[in-house]
Order: structure tokens, then sequence, then C-alpha cells
């Protein structure tokens, strides 16, 4: 049901490591794409099947996949995504658009340990969005690309946004337009979270 009712939701957690059963391994649905995140070994030897599963239902979809089982820190560079099934782009460093609940996000799926959005958080910002009211002013610490954010101003509430990388505070903004959300709802600082507490 829920591949099948995409009209406001396509962006979204599908498989979740250990809490389904397949240790390390990850998969987000973001748009037409489905982004595979190995997190350790264990997934080696069952994701071929996984993904093969998820072809036969849907034999169009994009399958991507990153490991991620090293500290990218020490590695100097994101890891990138390979193709395992579809369509190679021009350009793989692209942003494509992802719905969730009908508010729009900005994600990059080639690039990076996650795709700047974590799906697997749709319930506690659809909570958030439930204590939201205009005139209000919430604080986002470790703000991300500010998913919750953008739900939050959704039902008219400040968010004061606090990154260390300006570049997901950039992103953050993007995102807010792209959801013709009002720009003084969004109340960026790019400082450490401990450090503004």
């Amino acid at each position: 049901d829920l591949l099948r009712s995409m009209a406001d939701t396509n962006l979204f957690r599908l498989v979740h490591a250990e809490a389904d059963g397949l240790p390390g391994l990850c998969i987000d649905r973001v748009g037409d794409i489905l982004r595979a995140t190995l997190l350790g070994q264990a997934s080696r030897g069952f994701r071929k099947l996984v993904y093969d599963n998820l072809l036969t239902f849907d034999p169009h979809v994009t399958i991507l996949e990153v490991w991620h089982t090293e500290d990218v820190r020490q590695r100097g560079e994101l890891p990138r995504a390979r193709l395992i099934h579809g369509e190679q782009p021009g350009d793989d460093s692209m942003r494509i658009i992802g719905l969730e609940d009908g508010l729009r996000y900005w994600c990059e799926p080639w690039q990076g340990i996650d795709t700047g959005f974590f799906a697997d958080q749709r319930d506690n910002r659809r909570k958030l969005k439930k204590e939201a009211a205009p005139g209000q002013r919430w604080l986002n610490l470790f703000g991300h690309t500010g998913a919750f954010s953008v739900a939050l101003a959704s039902k008219g509430a400040q968010v004061v946004n606090v990154d260390v990388s300006k570049r997901y505070l950039d992103w953050t903004r993007d995102n807010f337009l792209l959801n013709r959300l009002d720009p003084d709802l969004d109340v960026p600082a790019a400082l450490d979270a401990r450090t503004y507490v």
C-alpha cells in the first residue's frame, strides 16, 4: 500500500536494517529511486536477494547502493552511490525532489552517507506538526537540511535552525523556498549546537 499510494509521500524508509530483520541494510525511497545504504558486512550476503525482490514488484525503479562502513571524516570525501539497476543520469550530483505529506524536500541520493533527508523520522515530524501553530518559536538543534523546520514552518511556526554546516543551512533555505514558506520563519544560526545552547 505504501508503494502504491505515493501522491503526497514518495520519500520514506522502506527497509530499516535490524528492525526489519535485515542487519546492516537500510533502503530509502526518494521519488523514483531506491537508495540502499549498507551499514555492515552482514548485508553483503543477502542484499542482491532484497534488490531482486524489489525489482519483481517494480522493475522500472532505479536502485543505488552506497557503503557506509567507515568514518567519512577519515576518508576525506563523501561516499558515492553506485548504480545497481536503472539508468545513470548525466549528472550524478543532481538533486531531486521528494514528497512527504505534501511537503517537498531537495534530496541528493547519489552522494553522501544519507540523501539529505532522514526518512525514518516521518512520524516525529507529524507529531510536531500537530503541536505547531502560527506565532510559536521553535529551536531545531543539529538542524541538518531542515526537514523538521519545514514541517513546523508549514504550520506557521518560526524556527531557529542551528547547524555547524553552512551548506546545510543553505539547503534548509532551499527547502523553505521550494515549499513557498515565508523566509522569515527560517532563522539560521551557523554554530555548533552545543555552543549555541
